[in-house]
């Protein structure tokens, strides 16, 4: 009795790790042609050749419709929902914060500060794989704070931060990383994910 419910059972839970790989493969295998890729791939052949010509040019869209074909990526429709007023804060905020922080870092350079250094693991409240880079990008260059590691499946970042006194404690660090996280998911999330953030639209 208990080996058949035992059996069953596991026959009906699939790991969601493996649900998520199949879905993120059958998303990558599908191909989409979006134009503003093909116009973008074709410039850059343009530019790289310096040859404005017809033979040029039709090198080039074949060439973009190819590369497209033969290495599909998942349309994110980001454009579609993209909120310009979220984007600016977005942008914004990230510009002040690396003005900040590097008058931080400066400061300590120059005051010769014994600097106390930590790692920190943060889990994002995400499973995104374009929010985990994002992310990740944005912190890396932001001065005193260095991405060391970054893992998905769960979606997790490690930090490396430079001085616990200049920058926090790791509590305020995964606040500030959360923070960031939910400023682009405001810009380019879906309503789906807004609510899972539990954050507002602007």
């Amino acid at each position: 009795m208990n080996n058949v419910q035992e059996t069953g059972s596991s026959d009906q839970v699939q790991p969601h790790k493996e649900a998520i790989l199949a879905q993120d493969y059958t998303a990558r295998r599908r191909i989409y042609i979006s134009w503003r890729m093909t116009l973008w791939l074709v410039l850059m052949w343009m530019i790289l050749f310096f040859q404005w010509d017809l033979v040029t040019l039709v090198c080039g869209i074949l060439v973009a419709l190819g590369i497209q074909v033969a290495f599909p990526m998942p349309h994110l429709g980001v454009l579609q929902r993209l909120r310009p007023w979220a984007m600016m804060v977005l942008v914004g905020r990230f510009v002040y914060d690396v003005f900040v922080s590097g008058m931080r870092v400066a400061m300590l350079i120059l005051r010769r500060h014994k600097t106390t250094s930590y790692q920190v693991t943060i889990m994002m409240k995400t499973q995104s794989q374009l929010y985990l880079t994002i992310v990740g990008d944005m912190t890396a260059l932001t001065p005193g704070t260095l991405v060391i590691d970054a893992h998905m499946y769960p979606a997790t970042l490690t930090l490396h931060v430079f001085d616990d006194a200049a920058f926090g404690d790791p509590q305020q660090i995964c606040q500030m990383v959360w923070d960031l996280e939910a400023r682009v998911v405001k810009a380019i999330g879906t309503q789906e994910e807004l609510q899972q953030l539990e954050v507002e639209a602007p």
